[in-house]
């Protein structure tokens, strides 16, 4: 699926064996990296929170430190591209 930034998801396996579906992968000017699925926020009448017309995400999981964020999602794109030489343009 490639829509904006978006080029499309990975699916990973972490050696303790916690499946992280959906690892959405995004490519801009030259940069790529790799976002945690999210969910939509929603407003009190349980429509989708906008900001600035786009829909506002919370995080579903989170890394305890951008050091840990960067070193995995930093993996996820190595794997990416070795497996899949042409999906991150």
């Amino acid at each position: 699926m490639i829509k904006n930034t978006l080029r499309g998801f990975a699916d990973t396996e972490l050696p303790i064996g916690l499946m992280i579906r959906e690892i959405a992968m995004h490519s801009s000017h030259a940069r790529i990296w790799a976002a945690f699925p999210a969910k939509p926020q929603l407003s009190q009448d349980g429509q989708p929170r906008r900001v600035d017309s786009k829909i506002a995400y919370s995080p579903v999981l989170e890394w305890r430190t951008s050091r840990l964020r960067e070193a995995f999602f930093d993996r996820v794109v190595e794997v990416v591209r070795q497996q899949h030489p042409d999906a991150l343009h």
